[in-house]
């Protein structure tokens, strides 16, 4: 048992816990430690991994750098969390993670993933167990804020057509009672409102700029047709490439 934890440490902590993982630079300008720079960042993540709060390990597999940090087991435990969320990520899973944090953490605008008990404290109304939690609220540019998304493209250079269609499916999913249990239907009713009054979006995170402007330029052609068009915005982290396709050793 790990005893009481300091303030900043529970900071931290927390922040992990938010986003499965984080690396100095995430750290550093979430805003988790007020001020803080890099290297004061990665020394207060490697002083956690010294106490057994983090784990440490190489972000892409058969490279020794950068190193991200999880959260162990005790750590999860003195967060009153389920020991499960301090299992090590597979390489799909550290990519979704690794990118949802960079968007939210390293933009220019300030994000901030809800955990699945704040979702269910805050959107109660749609709230139902068995789906996917990796909500936020996006400011857009027409002055609404949106409850949005986030779908991590792990794909190659092509096949956003299909990205785009499988978003589609995800509100079909979601907006339609018959793909619910009868208790659900109200939350499924509550989430097409929403839709319909355009407070919603995904937000698609690439590696790849291009890509990001092939799903624009996608989806103004499908309104200009009058087809169906889905409520997505492509967002660009090229830092994910590395990842994703790891250059030989």
């Amino acid at each position: 048992m790990v005893g009481p934890l300091e303030a900043t440490d529970e900071a931290v902590l927390r922040h992990v816990w938010r986003y499965r993982l984080t690396t100095p630079r995430i750290l550093s300008e979430s805003g988790t430690l007020d001020r803080a720079d890099l290297a004061t960042a990665e020394a207060e993540l490697q002083r956690l991994a010294s106490i057994g709060l983090l784990h440490a390990a190489p972000l892409i597999t058969g490279c020794e750098e950068p190193i991200y940090y999880r959260l162990s087991e005790t750590a999860a435990q003195a967060l009153g969390q389920d020991p499960i969320i301090a299992k090590a990520l597979k390489t799909d899973a550290r990519a979704e993670w690794y990118a949802t944090a960079l968007f939210c953490c390293c933009g220019n605008v300030v994000r901030e993933l809800f955990t699945r008990e704040e979702f269910q404290t805050k959107f109660t109304h749609l709230w139902f167990v068995g789906q996917p939690v990796r909500y936020y609220l996006e400011p857009g540019e027409d002055g609404v804020v949106r409850l949005a998304f986030i779908k991590v493209d792990t794909g190659g250079p092509g096949q956003w057509e299909r990205l785009i269609d499988s978003c589609e499916r995800f509100i079909h999913q979601r907006i339609t009672p018959d793909k619910v249990a009868k208790q659900f239907r109200e939350k499924v009713a509550a989430y097409a409102t929403m839709v319909r009054e355009n407070r919603f979006q995904i937000s698609v995170l690439t590696a790849m700029p291009e890509k990001q402007r092939a799903i624009a330029l996608e989806l103004e052609r499908r309104k200009l047709k009058g087809q169906s068009v889905p409520p997505i915005k492509g967002y660009a982290v090229p830092e994910l490439f590395d990842l994703l396709h790891p250059r030989p050793a």
